[in-house]
């Protein structure tokens, strides 16, 4: 991240990440699994405004390329261009949109049509006091209209949220987000970590979501809980799938430099397809600890635990355990 002068802000982000699976074999040597290993290259660069107090008009413009190449030879890409922008028509509303265009590349040898096009959203932005505000958007993309939105309601300690928005989700890759929102954590990237088939890439999703959360701050700990539902659609198969999660947090501020949080999340998937209906469950427990070294230089450590398990697979359960250890420093 970069100030250019008292008028401009510009960030900076590339991650790079290379994923080797070891398969478990059956007992007659075959592979159970056909994971695809693979090497991951994601860039984002964006511009924006940061005299906000004193102009009525706020930009930011922002380009990502994310490209994944598997070792058997496919490679993804996908690029994404676009400008946010708000206008201020009074102390407490705002005029609000996002214009940008989107170039998903599949490769050669996948048997559907690359998604390709430009988008855009339009709404209004309003304050009612402090911690209060509402939103409302109209978007396009490639798959049709839909209607976005948020409310937060509160106070000094307690605030309470709730959010609507319908998105396009690209089958298997589905965690590379197309996010009409500015991209405040150039980091906040999720990995490439499915299953990959030619079945279930040849397709479109569109999820419609709903997030209720609350968060009460007390002494030096913030608790907070999240409900969310998200359903899902295939455009070309109709095959639907809904999933439920659950998530309770607790933030420490252990000091005035340092804090601790512990996050446990349940999730409850249930898919309808031509072959019937399939239910999954998953847990996730993340517990991080963050400290900063000097006025510049934070450090984090994270340790995750994820299980998970399948009805429609006698062998299909898994757990996971990773760490994570950071440092970031600004110049």
């Amino acid at each position: 991240m970069q100030y250019i002068g008292n008028l401009t802000r510009a960030n900076l982000a590339y991650l790079y990440s290379q994923q080797d699976f070891d398969d478990e074999t059956a007992d007659d040597d075959t592979e159970s699994s056909d994971i695809d290993d693979n090497d991951r290259h994601y860039f984002l660069g964006s511009l924006s405004n940061i005299d906000q107090q004193s102009d009525r008009f706020d930009w930011v413009a922002s380009y990502e390329y994310d490209e994944v190449d598997f070792d058997t030879g496919d490679t993804f890409e996908f690029i994404n261009q676009q400008i946010d922008v708000g206008y201020q028509l009074t102390p407490r509303l705002s005029l609000v949109g996002a214009y940008g265009y989107e170039d998903n590349d599949f490769g050669d040898n996948i048997a559907f049509d690359d998604e390709e096009g430009s988008y855009w959203s339009a709404g209004v932005l309003a304050a009612f006091g402090e911690y209060t505000t509402f939103e409302i958007r109209r978007a396009e993309r490639f798959f049709g209209d839909f209607w976005l939105g948020s409310i937060v309601v509160g106070g000094p300690k307690l605030i309470v949220s709730g959010a609507y928005e319908e998105r396009a989700d690209l089958a298997g890759l589905d965690e590379i987000e197309f996010d009409f929102e500015s991209t405040d954590d150039p980091f906040d990237i999720l990995d490439n970590d499915v299953e990959l088939t030619s079945d279930d890439l040849n397709s479109v999703s569109v999820t419609k979501s709903w997030d209720f959360a609350i968060a009460y701050n007390i002494s030096k700990s913030t608790f907070a809980a999240l409900l969310s539902n998200d359903d899902q659609e295939f455009l070309d198969t109709g095959n639907t799938e809904q999933v439920e999660s659950y998530s309770l947090g607790w933030v420490w501020q252990i000091t005035g430099v340092s804090s601790l949080s512990v996050v446990g999340e349940f999730e409850q998937a249930e898919s309808q397809d031509a072959d019937g209906q399939t239910e999954s469950d998953f847990f996730d427990l993340d517990i991080e600890y963050q400290k900063a070294l000097s006025p510049k230089t934070d450090f984090d450590i994270t340790y995750s635990y994820s299980e998970g398990e399948f009805d429609d697979d006698d062998d299909g359960e898994f757990n996971s355990n990773t760490i994570s250890v950071g440092i970031v420093h600004r110049f």
